[in-house]
């Protein structure tokens, strides 16, 4: 059984946009929901595995930021990649995703193909552990770029080679 990317998303072209860039990753099948009340029954029902979610931030009935501090509030969810969208033009806007418990932001208007790429990214390194056993991967990674490191295995690669 494919694993599930759940994209909770209120407009229909913006959810159409990310299922069509996000289904053709390999091992993964997408669903959409409209609401945070239905992405969180999507998520807890049993027999579903949950290896990512996109949201946005803005969605009736609450915000992207309730449904991930829910999503966190999960055990088997607590490191569960999310990626938060937003069009608010607050440039404090994706430090506060961050510190909520998002493991990525992207502001509108965003590129599909980039958003694919960076779900991939934490999908893989979640699924070949490269990220501690803290429930919050995020709060490692930050560690990390403010020593100046980065988490990304190209630029491992590269630091290597020219050193």
């Amino acid at each position: 059984m494919p694993r599930l990317i759940l994209i909770v998303e209120d407009s229909e072209t913006c959810a159409e946009t990310l299922q069509i860039a996000l289904e053709s990753i390999p091992g993964y099948e997408t669903r959409v929901s409209r609401s945070p009340a239905a992405a969180l029954a999507t998520a807890l029902k049993a027999g579903n595995d949950i290896a990512a979610i996109v949201t946005d931030l803005h969605l009736p009935q609450a915000d992207g930021f309730d449904l991930i501090r829910r999503i966190r509030a999960e055990p088997r969810y607590a490191r569960v990649p999310i990626l938060l969208i937003s069009g608010d033009s607050d440039p404090g806007l994706p430090a506060r995703a961050l510190a909520q418990g998002a493991d990525a932001f992207f502001p509108k208007p965003y590129s599909p193909a980039a958003v694919r790429r960076k779900l991939e990214q934490l999908i893989s390194r979640l699924v070949f552990g490269r990220f501690s056993s803290s429930p919050r991967p995020y709060a490692l990674r930050q560690d990390r770029i403010r020593k100046g490191f980065s988490t990304g295995s190209i630029n491992w690669k590269n630091r290597i080679a020219n050193s």
